[in-house]
């Protein structure tokens, strides 16, 4: 359908919008030059009277875009200036998928809750070597500190699950859920969580392992539900 004349799209900016465009703006008057540190979470949120949800959604969309990286136990810096390109229309999509990931960890743990419950029914041996081999490569991702790897790694051990219910409606439905409820922000947000969550973050994987392997429903659902609580509560915190 082609757009009539003299109209466009309306966009709803959100808090993060308007952090992310003080940052880039703060960057572009040069205040803060190429490999230097950026204000901590804590004082951005301060000045601009924001959560630390929306300085953290802010800089994982800039972190999409290549201006800013988190060097673990540092800081974020800037790694590169803007461009002179219309950034807004770059950085709005990111940040319009946000009502976004702590509404995809309640929508993947709803899911997934009914999944594990069919697959400690079902689970065979073939199921658990493929789910301990996914959890061995997060561990070895996680020595590595590579999240990409992790991410996948990630992905892998909750499709070993699927399958583990013997129901491959339910093993497709899981890879199209996961695929279309991955986003760049989400990952951009997750990464920074298991900067500093990583071994936490292994070790609940391995107790929903463990609780497949036992057959332990309840152990099983309550492992399931700190796996996405955890991450949940982390970006929604104040403490930091």
């Amino acid at each position: 359908m082609v757009r009539p004349k003299g109209f466009s799209k309306i966009a709803t900016k959100t808090k993060p919008f308007y952090v992310a465009e003080q940052i880039i703006r703060a960057i572009k008057r040069g205040e803060y030059k190429a490999n230097e540190r950026l204000p901590s979470e804590r004082e951005l949120a301060e000045a601009m009277g924001v959560s630390r949800s929306s300085v953290r959604e802010a800089l994982s969309a800039l972190q999409v875009l290549g201006i800013v990286e988190t060097r673990p136990g540092d800081g974020t810096y800037v790694k590169k200036l803007p461009e002179k390109m219309d950034w807004e229309s770059h950085i709005l999509p990111i940040l319009e998928e946000s009502d976004s990931p702590l509404k995809i960890f309640e929508a993947r743990n709803a899911f997934e809750i009914g999944v594990i419950e069919l697959a400690i029914v079902n689970v065979s041996e073939d199921d658990l070597v493929l789910l301990r081999k996914a959890l061995q490569e997060m561990r070895t991702y996680a020595a590595k500190r590579d999240f990409e790897g992790y991410l996948k790694a990630n992905f892998e051990f909750h499709m070993a699950i699927a399958r583990a219910t013997g129901n491959p409606v339910i093993e497709r439905a899981m890879a199209h859920f996961w695929r279309n409820t991955s986003q760049q922000l989400l990952n951009e947000l997750l990464k920074i969580y298991w900067h500093e969550n990583l071994v936490r973050s292994v070790e609940i994987h391995e107790r929903i392992l463990s609780a497949i392997e036992k057959r332990d429903r309840e152990l099983a659902l309550e492992a399931i539900r700190q796996h996405y609580q955890d991450p949940k509560d982390y970006l929604l915190s104040e403490r930091r």
